[in-house]
């Protein structure tokens, strides 16, 4: 009786181990809107999906390869992350943490909507061929190719670095382009007029930046400095925040002392 007991319970945690795998193996959700998507696998299997308004899960390491005329949505489980691909793009969905998300844009155009508490670490990672984008809470466009990554961004903030260089990293603001073509710096980030945001927005094509003037190649060593720069004002801010804290913890503790040192005859008694 006991024997059969304990093989019941076991059965029961290895069933709930299995599902809770199962689970947590699913990071995504895609949806096709329209057109034709194919998916491989991590264990080498290949599906083709071309019915509208389809429905797959998806687990770390697929590749999702888009056809012509051909819209998907990607959801990350449990976050308010967005991925909507276009035609003819080629993604990767990489490794998918309670802190970070990250995943590969190796060809094509995709829009990012990441959202949620805005925080000073990055808790969303771009990897494409030729760079690294990071990002805190935003939205922005991607177009990528063998040689280059142009980047728009429509809110919040967004890092850019060559994958070569990931010291040599900007800041790409609201409304701002930039590109970083392999083993180079990236361009200096430039404003953007609406009509050129909605072209790139509405665009279909790899070719969404083509109407789009970037500016200046950035030179990797001043960057680098500002960098460096940057990060030494932002640990002096945080130091002086600190001791400004510890004094202020530290006068009303100072009062009390004093207060509790006072005999009652220093007070003065009510007539």
């Amino acid at each position: 009786m006991c024997e059969e007991r304990v093989k019941h319970i076991l059965l029961i945690f290895v069933f709930l181990f299995v599902f809770e795998s199962s689970v947590y193996s699913q990071q995504a959700i895609l949806f096709l809107e329209r057109g034709t998507v194919k998916l491989m696998t991590p264990d080498n299997v290949t599906k083709i999906i071309r019915e509208d308004f389809a429905k797959v899960s998806l687990k770390s390491g697929t590749r999702v390869h888009t056809g012509k005329d051909t819209s998907v949505k990607i959801k990350v489980r449990g976050k308010n992350q967005i991925i909507d691909l276009s035609s003819s793009a080629f993604f990767q969905l990489g490794r998918i943490t309670k802190k970070l998300s990250s995943i590969s844009l190796f060809e094509g155009k995709a829009k990012f909507k990441i959202r949620g508490k805005r925080t000073k670490k990055k808790k969303f990672l771009v990897r494409t061929v030729g760079a690294i984008l990071g990002v805190k809470g935003t939205d922005f466009v991607v177009v990528t190719s063998a040689t280059t990554t142009n980047l728009l961004t429509l809110s919040g903030v967004v890092t850019m670095a060559p994958s070569s260089m990931p010291d040599v990293e900007i800041e790409v603001l609201v409304n701002e382009v930039s590109s970083v073509e392999r083993d180079t710096p990236p361009t200096e980030p430039v404003t953007v007029t609406p009509e050129v945001m909605k072209e790139i927005v509405n665009s279909d094509s790899p070719d969404a930046f083509e109407n789009v003037e970037f500016g200046e190649e950035l030179d990797a060593n001043e960057v680098r400095q500002d960098n460096k720069d940057k990060k030494e004002k932002e640990e002096q801010q945080k130091e002086e925040e600190q001791k400004e804290e510890e004094n202020e913890e530290k006068v009303p503790a100072e009062k009390s002392e004093e207060d509790s040192e006072k005999s009652p005859e220093d007070g003065v008694e009510p007539e």
